[in-house]
C-alpha cells in the first residue's frame, strides 16, 4: 500500500509540480489511512469498500477533525484512487458513491452595537459628502440592504412618510424595507442640503450619488464605508455587506422572529437566514463562560 502512495505521490510531483508542503499533507493523509485500513486486516487498495472509507471518515470526525479537515482529507483519497484507476491498478473507485464532507459555512462578520454606533456617528459634517455618507450608513444598517439594492434606489423607491424604501433585490425580486427614524432623517437632510449641489441630469432619478454627480456604484459605496471605518477605528475589513450582517445580528440578538428576519433580508430560503441564529448562539456561549462561575 505504501507503494503505491509514493508512486501517487511522485506522479504529482513530475506531472502537476506538486510543492513539497503539498506533498507531505497528502502522505500524511493517505499514510494515516492506509494504517487504519491495516489494523482492520485491509491491506490491499483494491480491497477498500465505499463503507470502509466512510467508516474512516467518521473516524476522523470522532478524532476532532474540523469539517475541513474532513473535506480535505476525502479530497485527498478520492484523488489517489482517481490515479489508481487511470493507472489500472483497480477497477471501482470506493470514494465515488460518497459525498464529499461538507466545509463548516463561515459565520458572517457583524460590528457589535457599540462599533456600529461609532461608525455611523462619525459622519456628523453638514457638507454635501458628510450628508450623503450618513444617509448610505444609516440606511444601510437600517434597512439591511445589499450594496446594489442601495446603489439602485431611486427616489419613486422611497417612501419616507411611512419609513419605507421599495428595493430590487436578487433574481429582480422587490421587497419594501423598514428604514427607521435614524436613516429618514438622514434621508431628509441629504435630500434637502446635499443631494441637490451634486445632482447632474444622469444622476436625477437616483436616491444617492456620487462626488462628480453620477449614480452611485456599488465600488464607490465600498471606498465609502472603508474609508469611514478606518477613521472611526473599526476593523479594516468592514464593508457594506458587513452592515447588513450587523442589521440581522442585532435584530436576532434582540429576540427578532427569524422569518421575519427572511423576509427584511429578502432571503428565498430560510437556511440561510438561520446562519444568524448561529450568530447569536455563539455569543451566548461566549457570554456564559465568561460570566458563570462553573464554566
Amino acid at each position: 500500500m505504501n507503494g503505491s502512495i509514493e508512486a501517487f505521490l511522485e506522479d504529482l510531483a513530475t506531472a502537476k509540480g506538486a510543492g513539497r508542503n503539498t506533498l507531505d499533507a497528502y502522505r500524511r493523509d493517505l499514510t494515516g489511512l492506509a494504517v487504519w485500513l491495516s489494523l482492520r486486516n485491509i491491506v490491499e487498495w483494491d480491497s477498500v469498500a465505499p463503507g470502509d472509507i466512510a467508516t474512516w471518515i467518521q473516524y476522523r470526525r470522532e478524532a476532532g477533525d474540523a469539517v475541513s479537515s474532513l473535506a480535505r482529507r476525502f479530497a485527498t483519497v478520492r484523488s489517489f484512487y482517481r490515479y489508481l484507476l487511470r493507472e489500472g491498478a483497480l477497477a471501482k473507485d470506493p470514494t465515488a458513491p460518497l459525498p464529499q464532507p461538507r466545509r463548516d459555512r463561515p459565520l458572517p462578520r457583524a460590528l457589535g452595537e457599540a462599533d456600529t454606533k461609532r461608525l455611523l456617528e462619525q459622519t456628523n459634517g453638514d457638507d454635501p459628502n458628510s450628508l450623503r455618507d450618513r444617509a448610505v450608513l444609516e440606511t444601510l444598517y437600517g434597512g439591511g440592504l445589499r450594496a446594489s439594492e442601495l446603489c439602485g434606489l431611486k427616489l419613486r423607491d422611497v417612501t419616507l412618510s411611512e419609513g419605507r424604501a421599495r428595493v430590487l433585490g436578487k433574481g429582480d425580486k422587490e421587497r419594501m424595507v423598514q428604514l427607521g427614524a435614524e436613516a429618514q432623517d438622514a434621508i431628509v437632510a441629504w435630500m434637502t442640503r446635499g443631494r441637490p449641489s451634486l445632482l447632474t441630469e444622469v444622476s436625477q432619478d437616483f436616491l444617492f450619488v456620487s462626488d462628480r454627480g453620477k449614480p452611485l456604484t456599488r465600488q464607490t459605496l465600498a471606498s465609502i464605508v472603508k474609508r469611514l471605518a478606518r477613521a472611526t477605528g473599526v476593523d479594516d475589513g468592514t464593508s457594506p455587506h458587513t452592515l447588513r450582517h450587523s442589521f440581522a445580528t442585532h435584530m436576532v440578538e434582540r429576540g427578532a422572529d427569524i422569518r421575519a428576519v427572511q423576509e427584511m433580508l429578502g432571503h428565498a430560503s430560510i437556511d440561510t437566514t438561520q446562519i444568524y441564529t448561529a450568530v447569536d448562539a455563539k455569543r451566548l456561549t461566549a457570554v456564559h463562560r465568561k460570566h458563570h462561575p462553573r464554566a
